[in-house]
């Protein structure tokens, strides 16, 4: 009668040249090696656990949250979650999103920083050179 789901999310980037994009633009804006670069996909309206009670009104007295309080007053917490967990049924559910085609061109000064890195690279090096 009653349900966990768990939901995954499964993208599908076959079709899709966001892969490619989200490199281009991660190699043209790393400044600091320190920073994260790893990404992550969601979608806003996902849930990742959902208790389901498929017919209203039919949880046992005993699964109240009232029942459970006095479970952890009592110490009891861990006992009153493994009697639910064994009571009750479980699915998984995966979201498959199939990703398409993006309209992505680079920015007209999108290496801009770069290049004024490397001219202040040379410019460092030819001074060194002159110096040393």
């Amino acid at each position: 009668l009653m349900t966990e789901i768990d939901t995954n999310l499964e993208c599908d980037f076959s079709q899709s040249n966001y892969l490619h994009c989200y490199e281009h633009w991660r190699t043209a804006n790393r400044w600091d090696i320190h920073a994260d670069e790893t990404r992550s996909e969601f979608l806003p309206s996902r849930c990742e656990a959902i208790l389901a009670e498929w017919v209203s009104g039919v949880k046992p007295c005993w699964m109240r949250s009232s029942v459970y309080v006095l479970a952890t007053l009592l110490n009891f917490a861990g006992c009153f979650r493994l009697a639910v967990q064994t009571r009750r049924g479980r699915q998984s559910f995966t979201y498959k999103r199939v990703c398409y085609m993006i309209d992505y061109s680079p920015p007209q000064d999108g290496h801009r920083h770069a290049m004024q890195f490397l001219g202040a690279l040379s410019a460092g090096m030819s001074l060194a050179c002159a110096v040393g």
